[in-house]
């Protein structure tokens, strides 16, 4: 098998699986959610009009078809499958990286409008008393104490690696990497915390949904700092040992990794047909 046919058939799966396989099962719950619980009996679910959502929905599904369009094209056009284009590769493994974030556009719009959705749903929130949990959550209630300290290890490990690799010297890409990697471990912290502790974005929430979406959540910011550190090691390791023509495949990898432990871990452990959705039934209707 020749390196541009693997490449093809990397890439093939890290666009499918990203901009058509994940999408599609998003969209199949937002319709099962729409036919099974619709505005006039779950209102408090809709804080603005279903009209609005369905416009989201398609603007979701066109962005995802639009970037499997861009992917195909780029793909065809570069000639990727010609047997005498093997060094060209090796200059758009930065390509890689870069449409990689532009598949997870779509995703990124989605969380911004679930939170505006969540703002107004807060606002409109008209209960005089509400219930609030008293009991701390912890950290290793979450998640198990081994993959946070596989996550430290790793990120120091990734650290020792590079400035190993480097014969103990200061390099940039080294001083690059290492703030890198703080400041993204930094967010996930941070952002753990807030899950932890924070107040609930949904006012309507289950107990039992609540709990399952912290531990989803702080899981796939451990996995994910584990792939990071990964990662960035592995990119300076190619770039050390000119071994540049399996960055490409490294990066595709990457970013398949990522949907898998943060979509698609998402779309396993929170099953819509789970959700507790008579939270949002309209009070004053009976039953």
């Amino acid at each position: 098998m020749s390196f541009n046919l693997l490449f093809f058939i990397v890439f093939l799966s890290q666009l499918l699986l990203i901009s058509y396989y994940y999408p599609k099962q998003i969209l199949n719950r937002i319709n099962f959610v729409l036919k099974k619980y619709p505005p006039d009996s779950y209102p408090k679910l809709y804080p603005e009009s279903a009209t609005k959502l369905n416009i989201g929905r398609r603007v979701f599904q066109g962005l995802n078809l639009i970037i499997i369009i861009i992917g195909l094209t780029a793909m065809f056009s570069s000639g990727v499958l010609s047997s005498d284009n093997e060094t060209k590769l090796v200059n758009i493994d930065d390509l890689i990286l870069l449409f990689g974030m532009l598949q997870f556009l779509p995703f990124l719009l989605m969380e911004i409008a679930g939170f505006k959705q969540f703002k107004l749903m807060r606002k409109s929130d008209l209960r005089t008393s509400r219930t609030a949990e008293l009991i701390p959550r912890r950290l290793f209630d979450f998640v198990y104490p081994v993959l946070v300290w596989t996550a430290v290890l790793m990120f120091a490990g990734s650290l020792l690696f590079v400035f190993y690799i480097h014969e103990f010297t200061l390099t940039p890409d080294f001083i690059t990497m290492a703030i890198s990697l703080s400041l993204c471990n930094t967010l996930f912290i941070g952002l753990t915390i807030f899950n932890l502790s924070g107040k609930t974005l949904d006012p309507y929430q289950s107990k039992k949904d609540r709990i399952k979406q912290i531990e989803f959540t702080v899981r796939s910011f451990v996995f994910i700092s584990i792939f990071v550190s990964i990662f960035m090691a592995g990119t300076i390791a190619f770039k050390k040992f000119e071994l540049d023509q399996y960055q490409i495949i490294f990066n595709s990898f990457y970013w398949q990794l990522i949907a898998i432990f943060s979509i698609g871990a998402m779309l396993k452990k929170i099953k819509v047909e789970d959700i507790d959705f008579d939270v949002y039934k309209d009070d004053k209707k009976p039953g």
